[in-house]
């Protein structure tokens, strides 16, 4: 074989290329004396301008440096990982390509598997933790014992056949709606007196100062009327500034996002959720679904949304038309953090200033059953997220040492490394290389106490340089520390991040209850929701832009019976007995 060849074939050498090369046989179980060495697909990797394997990273070759004495004896031994990630965009069809060939790795993550932990488990692929979690992750079962309340979420029929990414708060938003505070500045009046807004940035564009005050009364945004306030002075800023081809609200493909951002306002997300009463309900054919439409259906009507919204179509929800968003064309988006403030300055938009805004609550469409609910289901990362699986592959293997290294990763030392990476006296201690090349010669953060507590600072330049995955080690599944952590952010980011976090996705039904379906169950609900989804994907513009009439009850009552007739009540009852367990 030549070294071309022998390098593609290798596990390790797929990073670079986004190649999961189990299924050319890197997934059977690598032969070694003791049983320590394993293959491991992660759900994404690096850029290749970083390195070129996640074998590579340096807080990867910390970990696989130590020493794991799982049973006590004092004999540690070290454990061999050799890291995959799947190619950009063919994910799920390389993780199912993996499953139908058998070709499959030691561990896995799950977040693109067509099928659960437990349809996997019954099928053979996938092992039961349940013994080594108990003897060898002391520091992942303490943390589910300070959360009783999630307990029940990790386990299928009270065994652990997933590892899953934890956190001890959940973290801040990466993103959310945004919006362009300098149109109201220069375009906007005050509510209560009619006066022009004033104010803007000082010279150097560090600070921004204005006196914007809603109608709802204060200086953010919280009521769908104080969305269609700004989006009568966006109107009149893509007018007055003569960009035709512009628009105030930034709408999806779909005309909805099944998050339920944005349309959880309205009482009930167009989405399975669990109510107040801790049941898994349908928002999908909920009056509140039927207020949402009729908001989006006016708003199209009004000329503020992209009226080609339809033709936007992209898997990644926040970052399409992108084009107009950079180029100042866009009132309100879902957007990144890092586009917040005046980072987005460039010629003819130097002033602008971007908001971030909290999810909004409906005060204007429906009857009271669909107004003043605030949002409890929206994109938000939980305290619990996407997981791994050892497969059957390792069962004549380590996975006791294993399971105790990953668990180093739930302790506060390990969750660090993992989150973070070096901080300053790390890396005065190891003096890594690659750290030293791309200017962390101090480590990415330093530690200082506050009242008994311990304050993490975040080197800006981590963010600055987009070098956050690049120096830690968080592909890898273990616990995020996200308390106490001072990200040096400015004023702007700081306040606009507190108002996207604003509320908690508390009626969010994760993919550890999910996970629970039996083989059958995941089966015929996959086949119910990929109906409805396509149904949905055709009916909901076609309300929004008025081929359907969204206030004719006949046509509403046909939405609804197509849905209920593709079996939706099927899936509710399989999710309320696994909450019920």
């Amino acid at each position: 074989m030549g070294r071309n060849m022998k390098k593609i074939c290798v596990a390790t050498a797929t990073a670079t290329l986004g190649m999961a090369c189990f299924v050319s046989g890197c997934g059977k179980s690598s032969p070694d004396k003791d049983g320590t060495s394993f293959t491991w697909l992660l759900d994404d990797g690096v850029e290749s301008i970083y390195y070129d394997s996640y074998n590579d990273n340096p807080i990867v070759k910390y970990w696989l440096s130590k020493e794991w004495d799982a049973d006590g004896d004092g004999e540690g031994k070290q454990i061999s990982v050799e890291f995959a990630a799947p190619p950009k965009g063919a994910e799920s069809d390389n993780f199912n390509t993996l499953l139908a060939t058998g070709e499959y790795p030691d561990v896995m993550a799950m977040s693109y598997s067509s099928e659960n932990a437990q349809s996997l488990y019954e099928q053979g692929v996938v092992l039961d933790l349940t013994d080594y979690v108990e003897k060898y992750m002391p520091n992942y079962k303490a943390w589910i014992e300070e959360h009783p309340d999630k307990a029940s979420q990790m386990t299928n029929d009270g065994k652990y056949l997933m590892l899953y990414t934890l956190a001890d708060v959940p973290e801040d938003p990466w993103g959310g709606f945004m919006y362009r505070r300098d149109w109201l500045v220069k375009y906007g009046t005050n509510p209560d007196t009619g006066e022009a807004f004033t104010g803007g940035w000082n010279e150097d564009k560090t600070q921004w100062t204005d006196d914007v005050v809603f109608p709802s009364g204060g200086s953010d945004p919280e009521y769908i009327s104080d969305w269609e306030w700004m989006f009568g002075f966006f109107d009149t800023a893509l007018k007055t500034e003569g960009i035709t081809d512009g628009y105030a609200f930034q709408q999806y493909s779909l005309g909805y996002l099944g998050s339920g951002d944005l349309n959880d306002g309205f009482g009930a997300p167009i989405t399975t959720y669990i109510d107040n009463n801790g049941d898994v309900e349908d928002g999908r054919t909920s009056d509140s679904t039927r207020a949402y439409i009729e908001c989006m259906s006016n708003w199209y009507k009004n000329g503020w949304m992209n009226n080609n919204f339809e033709e936007n179509t992209t898997d990644t929800f926040f970052m399409f038309d992108t084009a107009s968003t950079y180029s100042g064309k866009v009132g309100l988006w879902y957007g990144l953090i890092s586009q917040l403030g005046n980072s987005m300055s460039a010629e003819g938009i130097e002033d602008i200033c971007v908001y971030g805004a909290a999810q909004p609550v409906n005060d204007v469409y429906g009857d009271d059953s669909c107004k003043g609910k605030e949002s409890t289901v929206f994109f938000q990362t939980d305290v619990i997220s996407g997981g791994i699986c050892i497969t059957e592959k390792a069962k004549n293997k380590d996975i006791a040492s294993l399971c105790t290294a990953i668990d180093y990763l739930y302790d506060t030392e390990g969750a660090l490394l993992r989150t973070y990476g070096f901080s300053d006296s790390q890396q005065a201690e190891v003096q890594d290389a690659f750290y030293n090349e791309n200017g962390f010669e101090n480590g990415v953060y330093t530690v200082t106490e506050e009242n008994g507590e311990k304050i993490y600072h975040i080197d800006p330049q981590r963010d600055i340089k987009n070098m956050g995955v690049p120096l830690n080690m968080v592909r890898v599944a273990g616990l995020s520390i996200n308390d106490n952590v001072d990200w040096g952010r400015d004023e702007i980011s700081e306040h606009s991040i507190a108002q996207m976090a604003k509320f908690t996705a508390t009626g969010a039904v994760g993919t550890t209850v999910t996970n629970q379906l039996t083989q059958d169950q995941s089966t015929e609900v996959s086949s119910i929701l990929a109906n409805i989804d396509t149904y949905l994907s055709q009916q909901v513009p076609n309300f929004i832009t008025g081929r359907s009439n969204i206030e004719d009850d006949s046509q509403w009552e046909e939405y609804v019976k197509t849905i209920e007739d593709y079996g939706i009540s099927k899936q509710l009852q399989y999710l309320n007995e696994i909450l019920d367990k």
